[in-house]
């Protein structure tokens, strides 16, 4: 079986309310016969996504900057991190110690390895605005959730 994979980039600032936002680009990548997903396992819209896939048996790969990116996070962030990597059907860890770069390089493995991109995104400059254009620069699809305005975007590669 053949994976066609959409990936999840976002804020880290939000919160179980953007859930239903989240479940609806589940649904939108399903109904394009995407049937793979990755996580870049940050705080925020990366693992509440991951919660989402794994309470919905959806199969999705913990993608992770480095090692042990979780030992500086609150105990209770720690151990929802573990339980998380627990359900994940693979994990890849792109560096072996904390770098900055490793978190382009994770979002530049997840742009190569994709081909949709789901984000929760305001537009405002960071590593979500880095993964949204890496995607738009390799001419992929882009659903883009703002959480300000509340409202859906879908980019469509020229």
């Amino acid at each position: 079986m053949s994976f066609k994979t959409a990936f999840f980039t976002g804020h880290r600032n939000i919160n179980l309310s953007h859930q239903n936002a989240i479940n609806q680009m589940i649904d939108y990548a399903l109904s394009q016969d995407f049937n793979h997903f990755l996580s870049g396992m940050a705080i925020g819209t990366d693992t509440l996504a991951a919660q989402l896939l794994m309470g919905r048996n959806l199969p999705w790969t913990a993608i992770i900057p480095f090692k042990g990116q979780e030992k500086r996070w609150p105990i209770q962030q720690q151990r929802d991190y573990q339980r998380l990597l627990q359900s994940a059907h693979r994990i890849i860890v792109i560096e072996k110690a904390f770098s900055h770069r490793a978190y382009f390089r994770r979002n530049d493995y997840m742009i190569d390895h994709s081909q949709l991109c789901l984000a929760v995104f305001d537009g405002r400059d960071g590593g979500t605005d880095h993964a949204v254009r890496g995607a738009m620069t390799k001419r992929m699809e882009v659903l883009i959730y703002n959480p300000k305005s509340q409202r859906f975007q879908k980019l469509k590669p020229a």
